[in-house]
């Protein structure tokens, strides 16, 4: 007979308690009451002290399974039982014994800093948890369990977890990292982040964790293999999306790494072309002789242990996985039905919503955020970038500006270095913004510094909110149930979770919108209910069985070009063109692979013969590069053997148009834009047979590398626009161009109004984002990579670089290559400022002047690269 502890037998299945369960149900319907103000529907019954003692058992749960959930919903009953009735001592009490058993020490001295337990057991377990929990980089602050479990297996080979948004998965890295540097003093470590605003969060996170220990152990923080650093002895910490870590390895595929932490892992699993740069990075380090600690970092996901498939050289004991539920803050979910105009609490236990009440029909989403946001920080999410403007417009338009100096400075600076016109200027003054991935970085980190400081208070956004952007919100308004496509429960969670930050309180509220013509509240509920699956690779998800054949006959045929399926996306289609580059690198190159192995029941040895002795003889030798198959390549080196070079550079850093256009239709054809870029650098006008957006990105990008401000190209811009309109009114036949610009999702005629200029300023910086720093880029690494191997020992104007720096004058160069943004650089090498001086030996340095300016944003990235690299700045005696 199985033996039962009490333990067991108190806490099986305490979570399906009907009377817990009404309580619990009572306790949402009353805070929801008090969220919405609804003075006019009678409170439900509740029993405090019955809740108390609830929370209390829960609290101290033993469960094998549930414990977690258990502790959850006892901190929940605490912290909602607080926001009813903040000023009861017996629930204050309760509160800082509740956070005490389940370890929330952060929390405890947030709300309940002066709690005391009665009981001297009590006391002396508290303190032992303390001493346990405490952090060794930061010994005033405390870890939570599920953080110390994760930090405890870091020491492993091999490690994957998972855990809630709010937990604090990147913190955990960081104190590991402060640790170790503290500690030992030496030892490379590198963090993978999904995004470029994801690099900017980072790094500066980092920066404020070390401060000065950077320059007393010799550290450098690096984002991009071009970093000045990287040509000096040091230690660094490499922070990188998988595409620039990719393009370090190969530059520098010695460089030794310790450590590798790939954050928001569950991007792996994405279908998206960025995820097939995860398991190149990871297969290359797990490759190496000393191959690094790897791991991997997701967000709720139940089976983290998925990852480790990517490690296809780990051995028995060698790796470890952790999934925890626990999270130090809960979201409490609403719903508002614009449809049915009623208003719902959401049950997480019972998965069932009550309804509160019903609202005016002509009640509207801004009116809810209004009321309920009133002197709270807000954040409003929406899929589309056009209804975010809207929405942060409608919403900022009764507001008066605020007396606020760093807001009105900010305004300023939009205006000079984006345009007057800017729309973000002028709400920026009333504490609202937009924040947006395409937005100036500068501009950006002001955004979110100011959200932190509460100077902003309501904030609308796009998905860069689930890329892992950290800002502590009170509430998140969710106003649609896609992200592109239609969004899963991993992205939802995550989303979700966003709101509510340990630092500044217990909870956030999170209000599913149902908008009349958009969203249903039938998806949302789904939603809610849906539990997170276990994840799969990419890999398995994007390939069928049909495509790896085609893949591979394909590759047996000699030839490596896949044609699109109708149905595929063009994102889905870039990731199996990237598949199969790197499944054709690892056979010719005779190296094992997660990728290689999914293809192992069409890769019989004689078909692996075949592909070998087809490309192995190639004039394009393997390399690492997955950007890139070798059908876009092979007539590359001809074409610079027979004199094909990048574009000349004139007086004022730009090109000539026509030469860089013609250059630019030349790598068209050969990298075959048409084929594989056909929606923008291959389109083609179906009337004229032009290549026309072609000409508009050599235009763009001709004004992008000369060094020119945004706000002079989006000046530029309208004038051109402006220019061909007029010649079109005054000679329609021989003049039959117009200038359009894309406005909510049409083209249209261009006119010089508010509206034409925002919707080409938007445009313009989605171009740069994604046609010139991503794209372009890209094939000119390519390009200058191969006319080196050409061209041995001959200097040449290098345009990757230009692009990658936005410039081709060498100081601005320089001064972007030691941290600084584009910005900067333009505005310390501008006419009349003499920033920075060259020494007497011939270095360039930065005037320490700089550090205090008035300029915001460049004085703050001038004190974050001080600790960075101290030795650029030079002072005044």
């Amino acid at each position: 007979m199985e033996m039962t502890t009490i333990g067991a037998a108190i806490y099986k299945d305490i979570e399906q308690n009907e009377y817990l369960n009404k309580l619990y149900d009572n306790l949402l319907f009353n805070y929801g009451l008090q969220l919405f103000g609804l003075k006019d529907v009678k409170a439900r019954e509740l029993n405090v002290r019955d809740l108390l003692r609830f929370a209390d058992i829960l609290s101290k749960s033993v469960d094998a399974e549930k414990a977690e959930q258990h502790k959850l919903m006892a901190q929940e009953i605490v912290a909602l039982l607080h926001a009813l009735d903040p000023e009861d001592e017996r629930i204050r009490y309760y509160l800082g014994s509740v956070l005490t058993n389940v370890t929330n020490f952060r929390g405890m001295n947030i709300k309940a800093a002066d709690y005391r337990s009665s009981e001297l057991y009590e006391r002396l377990f508290t303190q032992f948890s303390q001493d346990y929990l405490r952090i060794p980089a930061a010994p005033d602050k405390y870890f939570f369990k599920a953080q110390k479990e994760i930090y405890d297996k870091f020491s492993a080979k091999f490690l994957s977890y998972s855990a809630p948004t709010s937990l604090g998965k990147s913190y955990v890295m960081r104190m590991y990292i402060k640790e170790k540097i503290e500690k030992y003093g030496d030892g490379n470590f590198t963090i993978v982040v999904p995004t470029k605003a994801l690099i900017n969060e980072v790094t500066a996170n980092i920066t404020e964790d070390l401060g000065n220990i950077l320059y007393e152990k010799n550290y450098r923080i690096v984002t991009s293999a071009g970093a000045v650093a990287l040509e000096e002895e040091h230690n660094f910490i490499f922070v990188m999306t998988p595409e620039r870590l990719l393009y370090l390895l190969i530059l520098l595929p010695d460089m030794p790494m310790e450590y590798l932490f790939v954050d928001e892992a569950h991007k792996i699993s994405q279908r998206d072309d960025r995820s097939a740069y995860y398991y190149k990075i990871v297969d290359m380090l797990a490759k190496r002789d000393h191959a690094p600690h790897i791991i991997f970092a997701s967000p709720n996901i139940p089976n983290p242990d998925i990852y480790l498939q990517l490690v296809t050289e780990k051995g028995e004991g060698e790796s470890f996985t952790l999934a925890t539920r626990f999270s130090p803050v809960n979201q409490e979910k609403f719903l508002i039905d614009c449809k049915g105009h009623d208003l719902y609490s959401y049950n997480e236990s019972t998965q069932k919503l009550t309804k509160l009440s019903s609202f005016d029909p002509n009640k509207e989403l801004l009116d809810f955020v209004r009321e309920i946001g009133e002197g709270k920080r807000n954040i409003i999410y929406s899929n589309n970038k056009d209804r975010v403007i809207e929405y942060a417009l409608a919403y900022a338009d009764p507001l008066d500006p605020l007396p606020d100096l760093e807001l009105q400075q900010l305004a300023e600076d939009i205006r000079n270095e984006v345009h007057s016109y800017y729309y973000l200027a002028d709400i920026i003054t009333k504490g609202v913004a937009y924040h947006m991935g395409y937005l100036p970085a500068t501009i950006r980190v002001r955004i979110e510094l100011l959200y932190k400081k509460g100077s902003i208070k309501t904030l609308f956004c796009t998905s860069t909110l689930l890329e892992g952007v950290n800002l502590p919100a009170d509430n998140l308004f969710i106003t649609s149930h896609k992200n592109g496509g239609d969004m899963g429960p991993v992205d939802f969670r995550n989303l979700m979770g966003r709101v509510g930050r340990i630092e500044f309180n217990l909870y956030g509220n999170v209000f599913l919108v149902a908008i009349k013509w958009r969203t249903n509240k039938e998806k949302f509920l789904s939603l809610l209910k849906e539990e997170i699956e276990p994840q799969k690779l990419s890999l398995v998800t994007a390939l069928s069985d049909e495509q790896k054949e085609k893949i591979v006959r394909t590759l047996e045929s000699g030839n490596t070009e896949l044609l699109k399926e109708p149905d595929q996306s063009p994102n889905e289609y870039s990731l199996i063109r990237k598949f199969s580059n790197i499944l054709l690198k690892d056979i010719v190159n005779e190296r094992q692979s997660r990728v290689r192995k999914e293809f192992a029941e069409y890769l019989k040895p004689e078909v692996e013969k075949k592909i070998v002795d087809r490309f192995r003889d190639t004039e394009n030798p393997m390399d690492e590069d997955i950007t890139l198959s070798v059908d876009q390549t092979e007539k590359l080196q001809d074409r610079i053997r027979a004199g094909l070079h990048y574009p000349s550079i004139h007086i004022g850093g730009k090109a000539n148009y026509t030469e860089l256009y013609n250059f630019l239709v030349e790598l068209c054809e050969i990298f075959k834009w048409e084929t594989y870029e056909m929606d923008t650098l291959g389109y083609r006008n179906k009337e004229s047979n032009d290549l026309t957006r072609l000409k508009h990105y050599a235009f763009v990008l001709n004004q992008w590398v000369s060094g020119m401000p945004i706000e002079r190209m989006v000046a530029n811009q309208i004038v051109q626009n402006e220019e061909i309109n007029r010649l079109h009114e005054e000679d329609p036949i021989r003049n039959k161009k117009q200038a359009l610009v894309k406005y909510r999702g049409h083209y249209v005629v261009f006119e010089k109004t508010p509206e034409h200029v925002n919707a080409l300023i938007g445009n313009m910086l989605e171009d740069i984002e994604d046609i010139i720093l991503f794209r372009i880029s890209n094939y000119f690494l390519r390009f200058s990579k191969e006319y080196r191997a050409v061209h041995l020992d001959e200097a040449f104007m290098d345009w990757y670089e230009f692009v990658e720096y936005g410039s081709t004058d060498p100081t601005a160069i320089w001064i972007q290559r030691n941290g600084f943004t584009r910005e900067a650089a333009t505005y310390m090498t501008a006419k009349g400022r003499d920033y920075v001086i060259r020494t007497k030996d011939g270095k360039l340095r930065i005037r320490g002047e700089l550090l205090e300016i008035e300029n915001q944003s460049i004085r703050r990235e001038a004190e974050q690269i001080r600790y960075n690299s101290p030795e650029i700045f030079v002072y005044q005696q």
